[in-house]
């Protein structure tokens, strides 16, 4: 069986990767480079990742880095038949556990480990060698172990759940407690005591219902007194339907609704009154704003011209500002503007007269009288610039005039009165607008007020007919009448709580028991009818001569005679108590053991000596049933250790027969043999001087040694014939270089022989190992003794 092909379509980052299979194939690549990827793929394809096949990758690191399954397959060679292996169904195919696979032919990591569970490993091959089923008989072994009564050592277990050793001695105690108690019992002749508290019991009950029935006759009178009242009860009630729907919120709703109506009509009467004097001075505003807005007109135009004259007034201030300048300077010039031509011809003169040179003073005359002429001519201007000054103020006084109707000496008068009357404007204009706000105002609350006045109107309308509709509903005519009716309701409502008191006290006594005071009236009457029907009843059986004796005795000396059976059962029962209690605590010490079946009844409290007698019977069967059961655990035990000892001695054949662990003899240059601890269930090995190692006690090189080596030999016995393959993740990693070489040339030799190594290292010395070993092919025709792939490469 040998792995021709490797094809992995998808699996995680590999894609399309088909590799071609030799008797030893390394796959090399540094670290990183996707080699544990591909022992992942190959490993799924091979097992499949199922529920099933958990733990077979419990132990393996990064078997689940890619969710999905690998898609592909590997093609396996089996005596020259192909098979295709893509969806983990190796290990059915070719009739081989998983464990097996991942415990012998691959290893993972590094670790050569067999596995965990490593002695189910070679358990497993010892059942395909004899043709057994070791694990099998091992599951029996725990299953029986679990079920049995006792433990290996053929005591009986004491475990949580499983108390078979507690039970055992205190059923064995309490059976030795019954028998000296059923003895005492015997002596202190407890089974008289229990007939004669039993004949006891029956006289009382006889007592009891004598008394009962004597109860009944004098209860007999006082049911026809119920009954009587009952009637009496009915016939108020009947009579109250009638005044029933008379209530105090009634009369307090029809003196509401008359205190309503009353206020209503009140607040009407106001209100009429405010509406009317509103009325009042709305009229007389209107008349008074009417008069203000007929002379409105008429107000606007004198203020609309008096604006305007204010306007002219200004301008003309505007214009005139320098008259009293212009008033003094026209003062001034013409008082001097002859001055300079007086004075130019007196000059003139006098020159004349002394019959000087002229020219000169023609000159100073000539001067002189130019500026005469200059002041001559703004005289003019100045008198001509005060002319319409006047003019113009008199323009403005003449409309002043004709506006106000009056005479004005000059503009500050005029001003003055423009001023006044427009104050006088200002307050007619506020004046009006008061008045027109006013009476808005008062119509606005004129309307509020109708507006309440419908709204009031309406609501002692609807209070009238409610008012009346209750009257209606209540078939009353006034207020008066309505309180006669309660007053009559009044009366029936005491005497109906009067009766049905005395009735409920009544029934009370009768029935023995806590009654409502509020009952319905039914129920009173169904209990009357369940007296009269039920007690009494027991009395019909009785003939006249019963009833007259029953009828003579009396319930004092009847109660007398029934204590003093109460007083000779109490003694009994405390005798009785006595020997109750032990019985009492004899099976509640079973029931805290767990020995519940053995007794005979489930009410512990009351057990007789019959019942006691049963347990005792029950429990001397427990024993027993125990007993054998002991016997057959001890059967079972001795049959399987005999299987067990024939177990160890086959697993103990696959280390000293086969050939292929003795590799592990000559890698280590005969320093170490190998053999199976029965004992330990685990191989040992044994050094020149005889001395006993554990694996673990080991260097680690020598220790993958030894596991390689015990998976040769797995896989030799396995197989028999038929050579098989191993998938090596870099298995030998512990090695030195020269232990290194030595493995390797063990496992090119095997390769020869048949068996098919896949190595996967990252290892050099590896590498240049077996390129070293390998045959070098001239014919370019024959198949490569070691097939290489670098995996970077590929």
């Amino acid at each position: 069986m040998r792995i021709k092909e490797i094809n992995i379509k998808k699996y995680g980052p590999i894609e399309n990767k088909v590799y071609k299979l030799g008797n030893f194939t390394l796959f090399y690549g540094p670290n990183e480079s996707g080699k544990t990827m591909m022992v992942d793929a190959i490993l799924r394809l091979l097992i499949g990742k199922k529920k099933g096949n958990s733990s077979i990758y419990k132990d393996i690191k990064g078997i689940d880095r890619v969710s999905e399954d690998p898609a592909g397959f590997v093609l396996i060679d089996k005596n020259g038949e192909e098979v295709t292996i893509s969806s983990g169904e190796f290990a059915k195919t070719f009739k081989i556990q998983p464990d097996e696979l991942r415990g012998i032919l691959i290893i993972r990591n590094s670790d050569l480990t067999i596995t965990e569970n490593e002695s189910s490993v070679y358990s497993q091959v010892a059942d395909k060698l004899v043709s057994t089923d070791i694990n099998k008989i091992k599951v029996i072994r725990e299953r029986i172990s679990d079920r049995a009564v006792t433990t290996d050592r053929g005591e009986y277990k004491n475990q949580e759940g499983k108390k078979y050793k507690d039970k055992y001695n205190v059923a064995n105690l309490l059976v030795e407690e019954i028998e000296k108690l059923t003895s005492t019992l015997k002596e202190k002749k407890y089974d008289t005591m229990e007939i004669e508290m039993s004949e006891l019991l029956e006289e009382q009950k006889q007592i009891e219902d004598t008394i009962k029935k004597v109860k009944l006759l004098k209860k007999k009178e006082l049911v026809k007194d119920c009954k009587k009242l009952l009637e009496d009860l009915k016939r108020i009630e009947k009579e109250l339907s009638t005044v029933e729907i008379y209530s105090e919120n009634d009369l307090e709703n029809i003196s509401v609704r008359e205190s309503k109506i009353e206020n209503t009509k009140k607040q009407l009467e106001g209100l009429e009154g405010e509406i009317n004097r509103l009325r009042e001075k709305l009229n007389n505003i209107s008349v008074e704003l009417r008069d203000k807005n007929y002379y409105l007109p008429e107000k606007i135009s004198l203020n609309n011209k008096a604006e305007s004259l204010i306007d002219e007034i200004s301008s003309y201030k505007q214009t005139y500002i320098k008259k009293d300048v212009y008033k003094r300077r026209a003062a001034t010039l013409k008082k001097w503007s002859y001055i300079p031509l007086v004075a130019a011809g007196i000059i003139f003169l006098i020159f004349l007269l002394l019959n000087r040179n002229l020219i000169l003073p023609f000159l100073i005359s000539a001067g002189l009288t130019v500026i005469s002429i200059v002041c001559f001519a703004v005289l003019k201007n100045t008198n001509n610039y005060l002319k319409k000054e006047e003019e113009e103020k008199n323009k403005i006084l003449s409309e002043g005039s004709a506006i106000f109707s009056m005479g004005f000496n000059d503009i500050a008068e005029l001003e003055y009165e423009i001023m006044k009357s427009q104050k006088q404007f200002k307050e007619f204009d506020e004046e009006r607008k008061r008045l027109g706000f006013e009476e808005t105002s008062h119509e606005t609350f004129k309307n509020d007020l109708e507006k309440k006045h419908q709204e009031l109107l309406a609501e002692l309308s609807r209070e009238q007919d409610l008012y009346n509709k209750t009257l209606l509903a209540l078939k009353v005519a006034n207020k008066e009448e309505l309180k006669e009716k309660l007053e009559h309701k009044h009366l029936l409502d005491s005497e109906r709580k009067k009766v049905r008191s005395i009735l409920v006290k009544n029934l009370e006594v009768l029935t023995n028991s806590k009654l409502n005071d509020n009952e319905p009236i039914e129920l009173l009457e169904h209990t009357i009818e369940s007296l009269l029907s039920q007690e009494l009843a027991l009395l019909e059986n009785q003939s006249d001569e019963e009833l007259g004796s029953l009828i003579r005795l009396d319930i004092d000396e009847l109660d007398e005679k029934n204590a003093e059976i109460n007083q000779r059962l109490e003694k009994l029962r405390s005798a009785i108590s006595i020997f109750q209690n032990t019985i009492h605590k004899i099976a509640a010490e079973a029931l805290r053991y767990g020995l519940s079946e053995c007794l005979p009844v489930d009410d512990i409290d009351n057990l007789y000596i019959s019942d006691i007698e049963k347990l005792k019977e029950n429990l001397l069967k427990f024993i027993k049933e125990l007993e054998r059961q002991k016997e057959y655990d001890e059967i079972a035990r001795n049959i399987l250790s005999e299987i067990e000892v024939e177990e160890k001695s086959t697993i103990s054949r696959l280390f000293t027969e086969s050939n292929l662990i003795k590799i592990f003899t000559d890698i280590t240059d005969n320093r170490y043999t190998v053999q199976y601890d029965d004992k330990k269930n685990r191989p040992v090995v044994i050094d020149g001087r005889g001395r006993t190692f554990e694996p673990y006690q080991l260097s680690a090189g020598t220790y993958d040694q030894l596991y390689f080596s015990i998976r040769l030999a797995l896989a030799e016995q396995l197989f028999g014939n038929e050579k098989a393959f191993f998938i090596l993740d870099d298995p030998f990693i512990k090695y030195d270089k020269n232990r290194l070489k030595k493995q390797l040339e063990k496992l090119f030799e095997l390769s020869k022989q048949g068996w098919q190594f896949v190595y996967f290292t990252a290892k050099d010395e590896v590498l240049e190992t077996l390129e070293n070993l390998q045959v070098p092919d001239s014919t370019n025709n024959a198949l490569k003794d070691i097939q290489i792939y670098n995996i970077v490469d590929s």
